[in-house]
């Protein structure tokens, strides 16, 4: 039981650190190396479908350059 609680505990400060050090030093380099262009307009947008009888249900629509 107390190694399961350690692996509990422990699991996600292993992935918040392994998260950090992605974030910290190898997010910049691919950043470097890929070119993301940015479009003109808006990539989504949504349109109110009432489909299911719900007051706010929205429908996801694609853009151009999506």
């Amino acid at each position: 039981m107390a190694e399961i609680m350690t692996w509990w505990f422990a699991t996600p400060i292993i992935g918040f650190w392994i998260g950090a050090v992605i974030g910290r030093y190898i997010y910049p380099e691919v950043n470097q190396r890929v070119l993301i262009e940015k479009s003109d307009g808006p990539c989504s947008f949504s349109t109110g479908v009432n489909r299911f009888r719900y007051r706010h249900s929205a429908r996801i629509r694609l853009g151009q350059n999506s």
